[in-house]
């Protein structure tokens, strides 16, 4: 089966935030906010999406400089302060059971 095909049934959730100038943040741009939102750092957030600490850095330098913010927990407020903020926030779940499921098939495949 289609690993991209799993992926979009875990990440049904379609949380949104719009930016200041207009327009929204990309999916993985809201993932990297829910990560956020939920305690997460840089260590913790690429483990989860299974990027390089590196692409997570930048996501995150370049959601602080569309809301013009100077650090995380500015950002974590100003989602906070958004009418989607729990639709981000439960996306977090989404994210980490596709990271578990997506291990553990992994596991599956050396096995074979």
């Amino acid at each position: 089966m289609d690993i991209n095909i799993l992926e979009e049934c875990f990440l049904s959730n379609k949380a949104t935030l719009t930016k200041p100038s207009g327009g929204s943040f990309t999916s993985r741009e809201i993932d990297i906010i829910s990560c956020l939102i939920n305690g997460g750092t840089v260590k913790s957030v690429y483990k989860v999406l299974g990027i390089s600490p590196h692409t997570v850095s930048t996501h995150i330098a370049n959601i602080r400089n569309d809301l013009n913010c100077r650090s995380q927990d500015e950002i974590i407020k100003i989602a906070q302060s958004s009418d989607n903020f729990i639709p981000i926030r439960e996306r977090f779940i989404d994210l980490l059971l596709f990271s578990k499921f997506k291990e553990t098939l992994e596991n599956i495949v050396t096995l074979v």
